[in-house]
């Protein structure tokens, strides 16, 4: 971990995924280096069902699946040919229960999770070891650039509320510990924050009636139309009542520098209370 690390955010971005990702696991196999794909890799739209578009479900699988899988690939003969190696993925627990009102999300996280249990099966017996990371909701404060379609201040509040409490997210610093221990250890997979944990065994025992219950739920979230495709990033979407309920989070954002300039900070939408 002292090698340095290849960074590829956000001109990942602006020369386009699948080339360079290429060039950034082009330059792994040159310098035998940690390669770091975080950051602008993950996208999240939330809304109902029916204000998806294809292009959404079609933009989530081509970060969240053909972003885990082009750079795997691309690394796997320089690890094969050393038979050593790690690869951690980071899936969420969206990719073991779909979850209401995150169905591109949902669909793009199972296939990732389903490449990442499969890959360990296959490259174990080469000394390759793959982590898969199956984190619950963390207190980052991404959910600021999160997408929201729909009633958007209404699903941007409670999204962000989920997000923020301490009983529903875990701390992001306490999270990257657990991973880097469950690497140390040797782990194959790792299920982040308790409510993380029992909601995956719970569907695991009974997943008929993980589904009814989520049903339910669905129900007595925000409706939306056809009519309702446009999306907003979360900063633009929220209000007084958000940014107050949304305290612990807002700090998170911060923190991790999810607003990236002071005029982003205070962008809002005309008319919108500050």
């Amino acid at each position: 971990m002292s090698k340095k690390c290849i960074r590829w955010r956000n001109r990942l971005c602006s020369i386009g995924l699948a080339f360079g990702l290429r060039l950034a696991a082009r330059e792994y196999r040159k310098r035998r280096s940690l390669l770091d794909l975080r950051g602008k890799v993950v996208l999240i739209t939330v809304g109902p069902q029916q204000t998806m578009t294809l292009a959404d479900y079609e933009e989530a699988i081509n970060i969240m699946y053909w972003g885990m899988v082009y750079p795997t690939l691309a690394v796997l003969p320089s690890m094969r040919a050393r038979k050593s190696g790690h690869i951690i993925n980071i899936t969420s627990i969206g990719g073991k229960v779909s979850i209401p009102h995150l169905l591109p999300y949902c669909s793009a996280k199972f296939a990732a999770l389903g490449f990442s249990e499969g890959l360990h099966t296959e490259v174990s017996k080469d000394g390759l070891k793959v982590v898969t990371v199956v984190p619950g909701l963390m207190r980052t404060g991404s959910y600021v650039n999160a997408f929201f379609k729909g009633q958007q201040q209404t699903e941007y509040t409670l999204f962000g509320l989920l997000a923020t409490l301490p009983f529903t997210s875990i701390q992001a610093s306490r999270a990257a510990h657990q991973i880097v221990q469950a690497t140390r250890r040797g782990e194959t997979e790792i299920i982040l924050s308790i409510q993380a944990q029992l909601l995956a065994r719970f569907h695991g025992l009974l997943p008929g009636l993980t589904t009814d219950i989520l049903t339910l739920i669905d129900r007595l979230l925000p409706n939306g139309s056809t009519e309702q495709t446009s999306r907003s990033k979360g900063r633009t979407s929220r209000n007084w009542l958000s940014r107050l309920l949304t305290s612990l989070g807002e700090r998170a954002a911060h923190e991790y520098h999810q607003y990236l300039s002071r005029e982003e900070r205070t962008l809002q939408t005309p008319g919108q209370a500050e």
